[in-house]
């Protein structure tokens, strides 16, 4: 293979790969905002249809505001986890480029891998996203556990097969 001939060869490379990044980025973009959607209106609309649906004193409250505390740190969570991916695919695409202008002097793949800010955003996610499923679950259970609470208290189960 002639030196044009891997010039070109990396550069059709690149561009796929420039292509591929931007692709999550859109991806990832698009799924953190239904999963913000989903989650915040969905918490909001059970619990309003929860509250609704007692029309008398709600038993222990504190449950279902925990549980609303619970699903912020998942908002939230999220939202800072959707931060740190667009920095390390705009990091990545940004080394592709420094690649490029070079003459393909480097082999960015292995670069990008290596790349210590890549590195630690990668770690900084993985966290988040493990407080963020652990808050999640016990968001659910709270907000379960205060329907259940409210539900039986009011003999409610017994008025629906009777």
């Amino acid at each position: 293979m002639t030196p044009e001939e891997k010039r070109k060869y990396f550069e059709e490379l690149s561009l796929f790969d420039f292509k591929s990044q931007l692709a999550v980025v859109d991806y990832a973009s698009s799924e953190l905002n239904k999963i913000i959607f989903y989650l915040g209106t969905g918490t909001f609309v059970l619990s309003i249809s929860f509250i609704g649906y007692l029309k008398t004193k709600i038993l222990h409250p504190y449950v279902l505001i925990a549980s609303w505390v619970c699903f912020i740190i998942v908002i939230v969570g999220q939202i800072i986890n959707h931060r740190l991916s667009k920095k390390v695919a705009n990091r990545k695409i940004d080394l592709i480029n420094k690649s490029r202008v070079s003459g393909f002097t480097i082999l960015w793949q292995n670069e990008t891998n290596k790349d210590p800010d890549i590195i630690k955003w990668i770690g900084y996610a993985s966290k988040i996203e493990k407080i963020v499923i652990f808050f999640l679950a016990i968001g659910l259970i709270l907000l379960l556990s205060f329907g259940a609470i409210n539900l039986l208290a009011r003999n409610t189960f017994q008025n629906w097969f009777s």
